[in-house]
């Protein structure tokens, strides 16, 4: 919203505030790169989509960028983070076992790939 301020500023006066603003932006965007990448599963409470509250937390698959679905296709859910955090550490278990290992790691990396 404008003010005041904003309606008496002269072009040069925006062309310096609008700099700023994008530098500030930037700002944040790099902090947001140097976060460190997230594992491929993690736990997180459920939506308002779930209003049982025996589903209150759920377990979230980064690679799909949706809640973890079993072989059946149901949302698993749990009352408690602590029994999340159990589940968690099955579906980790049961994707290492799988063979869907975790490669956030790789990420932005350049892979070689060889032919047989």
């Amino acid at each position: 919203m404008a003010t005041e301020t904003d309606w008496n500023r002269k072009a040069e006066d925006k062309e310096q505030t609008e700099g700023n603003e994008t530098a500030e932006g930037n700002e944040t965007a790099e902090e947001q790169e140097t976060e460190p990448p997230q594992g491929r599963f993690e736990v997180t409470m459920t939506s308002d989509a779930f209003p049982d509250p025996d589903d209150a937390f759920a377990i979230w698959d980064n690679s799909r960028e949706d809640y973890y679905i079993d072989k059946d296709g149901m949302v698993l859910t749990y009352p408690t983070e602590e029994e999340a955090q159990k589940g968690l550490e099955k579906v980790r278990k049961a994707a290492a076992d799988k063979g869907m290992e975790d490669n956030s790691d790789l990420i932005g990396k350049k892979l070689m790939i060889a032919r047989c």
